[in-house]
């Protein structure tokens, strides 16, 4: 009986199975993890240069701003095509928490005023695996980004 027992004591195989079985679960939370924050980090930048674009788009028109340039300026933020035809960028702008002001103003400069377009957007992260954030205690996150342009001319 003890023979049987030290044979079985001595024999390794399988020890790789079972290390992968305990090794797995926290392998997979933190390559989901890894994927998430860089999607968010993604999804940050396109909102950025997204903003921008806009921006600058917004700022080669007119003063005021017409409301068909406000559409198109709209769209490009949200899709990044004035037409709007294409599919949001950032899929957090299905969300109503989302939020999107483009303003105009004037600036002074040694009395001179310098029209500006200011876009300032909010977004919330909508992340893959829905209950991954609340996993870690992450309740809401939210992306924004502003950017002012002053007027660039037709």
């Amino acid at each position: 009986m003890l023979d049987w027992l030290n044979s079985w004591q001595a024999d390794e195989r399988g020890n790789a199975l079972i290390e992968f079985a305990f090794v797995i679960p926290l392998w997979l939370l933190l390559t989901t993890g890894m994927f998430e924050v860089g999607r968010a980090m993604y999804q940050t930048n396109a909102l950025e240069k997204s903003v921008r674009a806009a921006a600058l788009f917004a700022a080669r028109h007119s003063f005021p701003l017409s409301a068909a340039v406000l559409t198109q300026t709209e769209n490009l933020v949200k899709t990044g095509s004035v037409t709007g035809a294409s599919e949001v960028d950032v899929s957090g702008w299905a969300k109503a928490s989302s939020n999107l002001q483009i303003t105009t103003s004037n600036f002074a400069v040694d009395d001179v005023l310098i029209p500006v377009v200011r876009i300032s957007a909010t977004v919330p992260f909508d992340p893959m695996m829905k209950t991954l954030p609340t996993f870690f205690g992450i309740k809401d996150f939210t992306m924004s980004a502003e950017h002012e342009q002053a007027y660039v001319g037709d």
